[in-house]
């Protein structure tokens, strides 16, 4: 079983409103973000966005990214930090050699 829970208020600028979630499963929490076209009329697509090795959905990248889509295309975007990704870990991974 899942449950979503909002985590603080939507935060609305430049046409793009952000929502943090946390989705709570058996297996743990899965944090992440959503960026929505502020006003939309109809119902929009949703973009999954991924992030490489160790990153985290708050990385540059991704916030351009979910803004962008949100903002000049009227998609919505999400971010989410995958298993032993941002704040999944207790502290940064140490970089494979």
């Amino acid at each position: 079983m899942s449950i979503l829970r909002w985590i603080g208020n939507p935060i609305s600028e430049g046409g793009v409103t952000e929502c943090r979630f946390d989705l709570a499963r058996d297996t743990g929490t899965v944090p992440g973000i959503l960026w929505t076209p502020t006003q939309h009329y109809h119902l929009v697509p949703l973009v999954l966005m991924g992030h490489g090795g160790s990153g985290h959905k708050r990385a540059e990248r991704q916030l351009l990214l979910g803004r962008r889509f949100a903002g000049a295309s009227q998609i919505a975007a999400v971010a989410i930090d995958g298993p032993f990704h941002g704040d999944r870990v207790a502290s940064p991974l140490e970089p494979r050699k």
